[in-house]
């Protein structure tokens, strides 16, 4: 409905059979599977390994994410749209009330003036 091109990645997947369920539901949107990492668990435990240290598969899949990520011309301003319409479609169905006043109108509006035009991920990759 939006006009949003959306990619699958399987995460801490277990077994193949994880992987052929979400080939089956995904098709050719699924761009890579990861499975479960030590790396990652000791991460979220505090012990912080060097990036060279994560397993070889998962850095690939995660190189395939960003290429394909930033291999699709990006179009600022209609995302810049969708933001507002969703912020505000948030606001109203729950944002306001959940604070307790009105963030609807809460939006930036020199953001594009301001913007270069890529985000910090994309310029640091195509360096």
């Amino acid at each position: 409905d939006y006009d949003v091109r959306v990619y699958a990645v399987g995460n801490k997947i277990q077994n193949e059979d994880d992987s052929a369920f979400l080939q089956a539901k995904c098709g050719n949107d699924l761009i890579g599977v990861m499975p479960v990492s030590t790396w990652v668990k000791r991460r979220e435990r505090g012990d912080f390994q060097p990036f060279s240290a994560l397993d070889e598969t998962i850095r690939a899949i995660l190189s395939t994410l960003i290429d394909t990520a930033t291999a699709h011309p990006r179009d600022w301003v209609r995302y810049w749209y969708w933001g507002i319409h969703f912020h505000r479609k948030n606001a109203l169905n729950w944002g306001n009330q959940s604070v307790g006043f009105s963030v609807e109108d809460w939006i930036d509006r020199d953001f594009l003036q301001n913007f270069a035009g890529q985000t910090p991920a994309e310029q640091s990759h195509a360096a």
